[in-house]
């Protein structure tokens, strides 16, 4: 009880905590109260457990992580306590919440349930994503390895990121694989894109530029480059390299045969 008390008289700390709830009230519009987050909402919570837990790791590592394993069994949050967590985080819904050690999450960010800052094998060091400013990570969002996301930017429902750096303003918004990719700012990524990356040997990059915009259900088959302000019609596949400000179409030509069902019975 006095190592929980002691986190909470740090002027920082105690700034975080408002910020959080001062976020969670602006962002949230089942929010009516401030005193809603503080009584109710799990994701609240489980933050400032981890802020506790944070506050002790290098002092009272066990501690710290008997906090985290406490944490995630009644809450199934799992932040491990020596990830980096900005202010004014909103963690909405939170259930199946999973933070690795090395993330970062910078200010102002808005997490929701089911989203994962993992690891990819059992390398060291810096192996989680960095998070920037004002990110949205969507409900099921998958983020894994030391990879980048700019300010900004928005990973949606069900988006899975694996090397990747996405640019500030970039968007991803639903149902998308980018793996071994690069993404410039304000780039569109329209749902069920994917980077083929692998030739079932190697794996090889895609480049997706500034400002570029790729329609629904696109494969941008690597190494592959779309060149800055470059538009791809929906449903394409991409081999070749499309150049600044170009529109790609990769698809068939649709053909309506007149009838075909009524003579088919």
């Amino acid at each position: 009880i006095h190592d929980v008390g002691a986190v909470f008289k740090n002027k920082d700390i105690i700034d975080t905590v408002e910020e959080d709830i001062n976020e969670i009230y602006h962002k949230d519009p089942a929010c009516n109260y401030l005193f809603q987050p503080l009584l109710f909402y799990k994701g609240f919570h489980a933050l400032q457990a981890y802020r506790v837990a944070n506050y002790w790791v290098e002092e009272k590592l066990s501690f710290s992580l008997y906090i985290q394993s406490v944490v995630s069994e009644k809450f199934n949050v799992d932040i491990h306590p020596n990830a980096k967590m900005g202010k004014g985080i909103m963690v909405d819904h939170a259930s199946g919440v999973v933070i690795g050690e090395t993330a970062i999450v910078g200010d102002y960010s808005s997490i929701f349930h089911g989203v994962t800052l993992g690891g990819v094998g059992s390398e060291k060091g810096q192996r989680h994503p960095q998070v920037g400013k004002n990110v949205l990570l969507s409900a099921n969002s998958t983020i894994v390895g030391n990879i980048k996301i700019g300010d900004n930017a928005k990973i949606g429902n069900f988006v899975e990121t694996k090397k990747t750096k996405l640019g500030d303003g970039a968007k991803a918004n639903h149902l998308a694989y980018l793996g071994d990719a690069e993404i410039g700012d304000k780039a569109n990524v329209g749902a069920g894109t994917i980077t083929c990356n692998y030739d079932g040997t190697d794996k090889h990059k895609t480049t997706i530029g500034k400002e570029s915009f790729i329609g629904t259900n696109s494969s941008l088959v690597a190494p592959v480059n779309i060149g800055e302000g470059a538009y791809v019609g929906a449903g394409s596949v991409i081999t070749k390299d499309v150049p600044n400000d170009a529109l790609a179409v990769g698809r068939g030509k649709q053909v309506i045969k007149e009838d075909w069902a009524k003579n088919k019975k």
